[in-house]
């Protein structure tokens, strides 16, 4: 069992040994203590700004790679193969030798070419072997 008097009078005389600061150094503690809790303070709500700013950035990241893979998408070649276009719908075709504005027409299974020509040959080499279309290009800005 524990002497509980020799146990206090143990603590006493360390209480009694112990330097306790005078309250001027108490008092600059305390207000470097709360320089260091505003600073903190101040660098969680810059964080915050600068955690809100990189989200806007990765956002707006995010479309404008979205936008380059629609517009991709919209500029390539596609093959006949793979689908035809609408009924009517402008396009550009590709043959064996030229890039042709054209539209295709599904009743005749055939891309009519929309621009002038001057003779039926042009017109029957302009349509046979087509393998690939696209939408055409949209026009520069400038």
């Amino acid at each position: 069992m524990y002497d509980y008097n020799e146990l206090i009078e143990a603590l006493v005389a360390d209480y009694d040994d112990i330097n306790f600061p005078d309250p001027e150094t108490l008092e600059q503690a305390a207000i470097a203590l709360e320089t260091l809790v505003e600073e903190n303070e101040r660098e969680k709500n810059g964080n915050e700004v600068l955690r809100a700013e990189r989200d806007d950035l990765y956002k707006n990241n995010c479309k404008q790679h979205d936008e380059i893979g629609r517009l991709k998408e919209v500029q390539r070649w596609i093959p006949c193969s793979e689908r035809l276009p609408d009924e009517g719908q402008e396009v550009e075709i590709i043959n064996a030798q030229d890039i042709i504005p054209a539209k295709y027409e599904p009743s005749h299974n055939q891309f009519f070419p929309w621009l002038r020509l001057d003779t039926h040959i042009a017109f029957r080499r302009a349509t046979e072997c087509v393998t690939h279309w696209r939408l055409p290009e949209p026009p520069k800005k400038g």
